[in-house]
């Protein structure tokens, strides 16, 4: 009961609750639908934080204030269980829930493990889509074009696919194959005669183009390609773990290309405790730039992806959808830079 002349407190809101614990509203976000899907120091930083301010999920059962404005971010990932996260998405997600944040939008993120072509997993989506009310949705990962990005069109949402360039949507991706070219021309123009090839079998699309762009590279050097071997996912124990597996008393290879960086820092990793140095007897080159390879031993020399570019122009995308301008392009193709480092060198 007020008394009289006393004002109402507000009810702190997930921006607040943002703001006092100096993550997005995304991470937030994610920590309530899942804590699993944020580090334990971060999501004890948010518990602690809402149990001061009092703060309180919105309930299930209550429709979304619908004056704010809200965007989604649907992930579907086949996630094993001895893969611990993806620091593309990772980046994506916090890069791309900042920037819709600047532009007054709240990004909601909705994410299935399962892979989104499981009957279960579509009809949470599409249960989460008619709750949360998005203005429009960003996709990652791979889709079932006939599923909820087909759902998604008959309600007249605008879609934007996330790393992915080309196709009925629109979408922001990064040049694969322009990538896997300019990791395997850098090798050889240091003198190797050929480039393994270090590659998930989970890759698909994407690993594809790369694959592509290596094999370009070693035609216009009219050289034969080197191995390609293939793991079953990405990141650093699985690349430790293949090329440990790989590495004889006698390795043929003097140059490795690898899928990601976190794959190249475990092979990296291999070679040293094998007794092959880096660059010395291998040069190894990576792909995305993650923080880490610049502070490994030796730095690693990877193929920068412009995630942040990503996100802006995914971001540019659906606003220009969501006003309906005429002459947007349909998708956007960004082109990678090659970082040179420590860890490759001439033969």
């Amino acid at each position: 009961m007020l008394h009289p002349g006393s004002k109402s407190r507000r009810s702190p809101t997930i921006r607040t609750l943002a703001l006092k614990t100096g993550v997005s509203v995304a991470t937030i976000s994610r920590y309530f639908t899942d804590a699993a899907l944020v580090s334990e120091e971060v999501g004890t930083r948010i518990r602690q934080a809402a149990e001061r301010l009092g703060y309180q999920r919105r309930p299930v059962g209550r429709r979304r204030d619908r004056t704010r404005k809200c965007l989604g971010l649907l992930v579907s990932k086949r996630m094993r269980p001895d893969v611990v996260a993806d620091p593309v998405l990772e980046e994506i997600r916090d890069r791309l829930g900042l920037l819709a944040e600047r532009a007054g939008f709240e990004l909601v993120v909705l994410e299935s493990h399962g892979g989104a072509d499981a009957p279960q997993s579509e009809a949470l989506f599409r249960k989460r889509l008619l709750f949360e009310g998005p203005l429009g949705v960003f996709l990652y990962g791979d889709w079932n074009p006939e599923g909820i990005p087909a759902y998604c069109r008959s309600r007249l949402l605008p879609v934007v696919r996330l790393n992915r360039s080309g196709g009925a949507d629109l979408g922001v991706g990064i040049d694969q194959e322009a990538l896997g070219y300019l990791a395997t021309r850098h090798l050889l123009e240091l003198g190797h005669p050929r480039v393994a090839l270090l590659m998930p079998s989970d890759a698909a699309e994407v690993g594809a183009a790369r694959r592509s762009g290596w094999l370009r590279a070693h035609r216009e050097f009219s050289a034969l390609p080197g191995p390609e071997w293939a793991l079953p996912t990405a990141g650093i124990r699985q690349g430790y773990e293949a090329l440990g597996r790989l590495i004889g008393p006698n390795f043929p290879e003097s140059a490795l290309f690898c899928n990601n960086d976190a794959t190249a820092l475990g092979a990296m990793r291999a070679l040293h405790e094998a007794g092959l140095s880096v660059p010395g007897k291998v040069s190894v080159v990576g792909c995305d730039d993650l923080e880490l390879a610049a502070h490994a031993i030796p730095s690693l020399t990877t193929v920068k992806q412009d995630f942040a570019g990503l996100c802006q122009g995914a971001l540019d995308l659906m606003r220009s959808a969501l006003t309906a301008r005429e002459g947007a392009p349909v998708s956007l193709a960004l082109p990678p830079v090659l970082i040179r480092r420590e860890s490759s060198g001439a033969p």
